[in-house]
């Protein structure tokens, strides 16, 4: 059996917002669906497709050639993810990640998305396929390491859940992980998966010919990865960026990034001779463990120094408030001490449970 998958982040930021909402939206969005329309795909991953409206256009355009698709929501915003199907979808799986960004910093996102790892599972030719989507926190001149990173842990944990008794043939992994290839959330992500760049990578941001991202830096950034089961072997015949560099009908590309497109090949296989294969792959690194602890440990001393100084703050104003008695001075007084008592009682309380939480994961991996 041969498979045919393509993802793409399609950079469909909606509204009317300078500098934040992504250009030539409407015409892009077309051209993607006249591409992914016009080739033969088995399953297509897509993520920032932020509008749904968005999403049913591309549904109703797909309808012949990929009939079956589902649209994960999350957060305050949507995850932005969805997978279209050549067969029918049987069950749904959503897991939304308990570390992304911060949620008042609206003008990057990140925090009211509700990334995670959305999942579908499908039978072709008899096989159970697990198809599965993400999107990783931006990079932000590496300010998200330590997100990106527990981010890749959480779906290493959902792959190894969902894969358990080893009731799967092929499990398959596609999005934007914002990470380059060597980096903490790879490497993890390598531990259980295969990555189908097999070391040749290509650029998929920055790309010279991109008319968006022409002139960022030249990154790898998107990814195909699988799983086979001990049933079947999979052996990736190639990786490529199938999309011209710009749409038919205009000078524009299809989005800042690349598509990654992966042809596979599954075929029938003794049990035996995947069972030494599977120990490996499953198996991570120390060096990466430790790597995760230190960058988890880091970040929560880090978010503990945040907490208290907006507790602090809350103490000063508090002080303020009952000294002064002007109703102008105190009603500003007022709004910053609710926010910075948010902040430290919700925002940084949250994040600090879901870095103890995977430190504790961490140590029972040990």
């Amino acid at each position: 059996m041969k498979l045919k998958v393509i993802t793409l982040n399609c950079w469909g930021i909606p509204w009317s917002i300078p500098t934040i909402s992504s250009p030539d939206r409407s015409d892009r969005f077309e051209a993607i669906g006249d591409f992914l329309s016009s080739e033969k795909y088995d399953f297509v991953f897509l993520q920032e497709v932020w509008d749904e409206q968005d999403y049913f256009k591309l549904a109703n355009k797909l309808s012949r050639s990929l009939p079956h698709s589902f649209y994960f929501k999350a957060g305050t915003i949507g995850s932005g993810t969805c997978i279209f199907s050549v067969v029918p979808i049987d069950q749904v799986f959503n897991k939304t990640f308990s570390i992304n960004g911060y949620p008042h910093q609206v003008w990057r996102g990140d925090g009211l998305a509700g990334s995670g790892v959305g999942a579908v599972q499908v039978t072709l030719e008899e096989k159970k396929i697990l198809l599965c989507v993400t999107h990783f926190h931006a990079e932000y001149s590496g300010e998200f390491q330590t997100d990106r990173a527990a981010q890749a842990w959480e779906v290493r944990n959902f792959v190894k859940q969902v894969d358990q008794g080893d009731k799967l043939d092929l499990l398959v992994l596609a999005g934007d992980l914002n990470s380059l290839p060597g980096e903490l959330p790879h490497k993890i992500l390598t531990s259980c998966l295969k990555d189908c760049w097999q070391g040749n990578y290509a650029i998929t941001f920055g790309n010279p010919s991109n008319s968006y991202a022409g002139k960022e830096e030249a990154e790898t950034l998107d990814y195909i990865f699988v799983k086979e089961g001990s049933k079947v072997q999979v052996t990736v015949q190639k990786t490529s960026l199938p999309l011209e560099h710009t749409i038919p009908y205009g000078n524009i590309s299809y989005s800042d990034h690349e598509a990654v497109e992966t042809e596979l090949l599954i075929e029938d296989r003794e049990i035996s001779s995947a069972i030494e294969s599977q120990k490996i792959l499953n198996k991570m690194p120390n060096e990466n463990i430790k790597a995760l602890a230190l960058a988890i440990k880091s970040d929560l001393y880090k978010t503990d120094g945040y907490q208290f100084e907006y507790l602090a703050i809350c103490f000063v104003i508090f002080v303020m408030i009952m000294f002064f008695q002007n109703w102008v001075l105190n009603s500003v007084l007022t709004v910053i001490f609710c926010f910075c008592f948010s902040m430290a009682t919700l925002t940084l309380q949250t994040r600090k449970v879901a870095l103890q939480n995977i430190m504790q994961q961490i140590e029972i991996d040990q």
